[in-house]
């Protein structure tokens, strides 16, 4: 559920917004292990692995985030954006 607040999560956020990404991923990994169906946490480890430069890991996430949600725009968008910066890079 998208809307369950999960504390590693949103702690994950807030490092990602302040730029701390290796942070924020390491609990964004805890938040998935916290609630394992979670999609929430997968998608911003994608955009943490993005920042980090990491993109096949980012599209692995990617992948397994379609996989869950074949239609959902945000992973769509999502997998354009890395499979562009992979392009470049």
């Amino acid at each position: 559920n998208m809307l369950t607040e999960n504390p590693n999560l949103e702690r994950g956020k807030l490092l990602f917004e302040q730029n701390r990404y290796e942070q924020a991923l390491t609990a964004f990994q805890l938040a998935l292990a916290d609630d394992p169906g979670a999609s929430e946490p997968l998608l911003y480890q994608a955009y943490a692995l993005m920042q980090l430069d990491r993109h096949t890991e980012a599209l692995d996430l990617a992948d397994q985030l379609l996989h869950r949600s074949p239609d959902d725009p945000y992973v769509l968008h999502l997998k354009a954006r890395i499979l562009s910066n992979l392009k470049r890079g």
